[in-house]
């Protein structure tokens, strides 16, 4: 609705007040580049290099990156009366590469798939509504659509009805095929099954991720895949066949969910040699249902790597201990694949143990988040001070350790601001990738 959108989005947005820049260009994206071990020669692209060329006993080609709405971290192991509410997923915790320290990137779907889809933090202090910033929108990112080109094809989904419009175009502009829930709804009517398939949010994920796997099945290439899906939103509702294993209706969601993803796996398994070089990400865009009020437990996801070769690889020691982001993602994803690919973003490849040194960044509407070690900083340009507070054996203690820990607080404070500002500026100035020369 173009009124909805200019009383709501555009006149509040040009009369705010932006957040000025605490750091200047130089120092934000020396020291960004510094914290993150970035060595890039490139002047006018100063995050864009090439990571490093690994070895591994698989080879992968295709990717699949499903991005579950309001995965906490809390819901892996949960148990209700003795029965799990996610049990294939905690299955996969365990035979793939899982990481169960990450932060949110955003409280919104569409900043923590920014992140995700583009390894670049968003901008949230200066974007209070739902939709990306124009920068955003328009900019020219390393996505993977970028990274592995035409010799694939990209495609990109998502089940709901609400501000699709961002997504699809979004997507569009970074090279992908994108579906919107009208092109599910279509496919959907074709089969007359939109009637079962059809909920107030959009399209229940058990409908929605069974058209992506027929879409994957059918690609005759190879394929990199950015699926989105809502069912385990609030109001947590799912369809009328599927039996509640439990009371409280978001935990039944969230068991739906599993059984969805369940199915979609084996779709992709009906196809064995090429499931078997086909890396699959669970990842969350944000939290939702917690168990506690914990500050850590509110904004920390899980995010999982996973190939039917991974059961029986090693897995790295630091893999539970390290803090992860969503824009740690791409790079993983690419060392997987091998490396050796041209990658411009603020991420970590999360298997390299000397990553565990490094923090990482995440957010919300009004507040910064940054873990390292075993301290996290809360910031709000908009509050007096930031806090630092003290992780320990899974939680947070809600006990500012500012006074105690002066030089800590420091450090942290300008790795975040490093991070943070040097993306808000590179996406803005449009120099995160370069444009192909036609």
């Amino acid at each position: 609705n173009p009124w909805f959108d200019l009383f709501r989005i555009h006149i509040p947005e040009s009369l705010k007040k932006q957040v000025p820049y605490r750091l200047t260009q130089a120092e934000a994206i020396d020291l960004a580049k510094s914290n993150l071990g970035i060595v890039s020669t490139q002047l006018e692209y100063p995050l864009l290099r090439r990571l490093p060329k690994q070895t591994y006993p698989f080879v992968l080609e295709n990717v699949v990156i499903l991005q579950i709405e309001g995965l906490s971290q809390s819901l892996i192991a949960k148990e209700e009366n003795g029965k799990p509410v996610m049990p294939y997923l905690a299955k996969l915790s365990k035979e793939g590469f899982y990481f169960p320290n990450g932060v949110q990137g955003f409280t919104a779907t569409i900043g923590s798939f920014f992140a995700t889809a583009t390894s670049i933090h968003k901008a949230c202090f200066d974007e209070k509504t739902k939709t990306l910033t124009s920068d955003e929108m328009n900019g020219y990112f390393g996505c993977l659509s970028r990274i592995l080109g035409p010799e694939y094809v990209h495609y990109f989904g998502q089940a709901y009805r609400q501000n699709y419009n961002d997504f699809i175009y979004f997507m569009g502009n970074q090279g992908y095929i994108s579906m919107s829930y009208y092109d599910f709804k279509a496919r959907l009517e074709k089969k007359q099954l939109l009637d079962v398939a059809d909920d107030v949010q959009g399209i229940f994920d058990g409908y929605f991720l069974d058209e992506c796997a027929e879409i994957l099945v059918a690609s005759s290439q190879k394929y990199t895949a950015h699926f989105v899906t809502v069912t385990s939103h609030s109001p947590w509702t799912v369809p009328k066949t599927f039996p509640a294993p439990f009371a409280e209706p978001y935990l039944t969601a969230f068991a739906y969910v599993d059984h969805c993803i369940q199915s979609f796996m084996e779709r992709l398994m009906s196809q064995p040699e090429r499931f078997a070089k086909t890396l699959v990400v669970i990842v969350a865009d944000h939290t939702s249902v917690v168990f506690s009020n914990d500050l850590w437990e509110r904004i920390r996801i899980p995010i999982i790597f996973y190939n039917p070769q991974f059961a029986t690889f090693p897995k790295p020691d630091h893999c539970l201990n390290i803090y992860a982001s969503h824009v740690d993602v791409m790079p993983t994803v690419i060392a997987l694949l091998g490396g050796d690919l041209p990658y411009a973003g603020l991420g970590k490849n999360l298997l390299d143990p000397a990553s565990v040194k490094i923090g990482a960044v995440g957010g919300s509407r009004t507040d910064g988040f940054y873990v390292k070690d075993k301290f996290l900083l809360q910031y709000s340009p908009w509050d007096k001070e930031a806090q630092l507070f003290i992780l320990h054996e899974g939680r947070c203690e809600l006990k500012d350790k500012s006074e105690e820990y002066p030089g800590i607080k420091q450090e942290m404070m300008l790795e975040y601001l490093a991070q943070y500002e040097s993306a808000r500026r590179l996406a803005s100035q449009n120099l995160i990738f370069p444009r192909e020369k036609k």
